[in-house]
C-alpha cells in the first residue's frame, strides 16, 4: 500500500553506494512503481563544490530515485503527496518533484561546476 517514499540522505545528498547498498532497494522500489524521493536538509547555495554536484549526478544515474537536491525532507513529503494527487506516472512525478515552484530547491542551473 505504499504510494511513495521520502528518503533523507546524508549531508549534501550522499547515499551509500557500495555493493548491496540502499541503491539496490531504491531501484527495486522504483521498478515496482513507487516513487522514492531523495532529499537533503543541507543548503547547497552558491558555495556548493562542483565535485559534490558531480557525485550526486553520478548517483542519479545509478539509482532510479528522484533526487530533489537540497529540498527539505518535510517539504518533499508534502510535495510528493501533492504530486501523487496529480499523477502516478513516475516520469511526471519526477518532473513535478524536480520543478522549483517556490524556491524549495536551490537553482543548480546557475551553479558553475569547476573542471
Amino acid at each position: 500500500g505504499v504510494k511513495g517514499i521520502v528518503l533523507e540522505a546524508f549531508a549534501t545528498g550522499n547515499l551509500p553506494v557500495e555493493k548491496n547498498s540502499v541503491i539496490d532497494t531504491i531501484n527495486e522500489g522504483a521498478e515496482s512503481g513507487v516513487p522514492i524521493v531523495i532529499s537533503s536538509p543541507c543548503f547547497l547555495g552558491r558555495n556548493w563544490e562542483g565535485w559534490i554536484l558531480r557525485h550526486i549526478r553520478r548517483q542519479q544515474f545509478e539509482s532510479k530515485g528522484i533526487h530533489v537536491y537540497d529540498m527539505m525532507p518535510e517539504t518533499a513529503v508534502v510535495k510528493l503527496m501533492w504530486a501523487l494527487g496529480q499523477t502516478h506516472d513516475l516520469k511526471k512525478v519526477k518532473q513535478i518533484m524536480q520543478k522549483n515552484y517556490i524556491n524549495e530547491i536551490t537553482d543548480i542551473s546557475k551553479i558553475t561546476i569547476p573542471e
